[in-house]
């Protein structure tokens, strides 16, 4: 059965996979908040039974802006916003070839789960 998962709980699990955390960290909370807003929107687009909330659509995505806020997704589909987040920050670091592979391999992770 599909239940509610924090935000916290998301980025806690995504900055241990990607090495960072440890304060300051890398990549800001803010940079994290806004992929997993714009992953919401993505997933939601491509799949709509991945919604929470019955009236969210990836048009209504609510900005995500702190860490006590609850996902727009149904658990179901966290992984795939994992995924899809991890693809993000790790093409920020693409500028070392390594990075830009696990970017790719994320994506594509994402892009199966869902």
């Amino acid at each position: 059965m599909a239940t509610k998962v924090k935000v916290s709980t998301l980025e806690t699990e995504i900055r241990d996979l990607i090495g960072d955390d440890k304060t300051p960290y890398r990549h800001p909370p803010a940079n994290l908040y806004r992929y997993m807003t714009a992953g919401t929107s993505y997933i939601l687009g491509d799949q709509p039974e991945a919604q929470y909330i019955d009236s969210v659509t990836h048009d209504d995505v609510v900005p995500i802006t702190a860490a006590d806020q609850y996902l727009q997704i149904s658990s179901d589909y966290v992984n795939a916003l994992r995924d899809y987040v991890i693809s993000k920050v790790m093409a920020e670091d693409s500028e070392d070839s390594a990075n830009l592979a696990l970017s790719n391999n994320a994506l594509a992770l994402s892009d199966g789960e869902v």
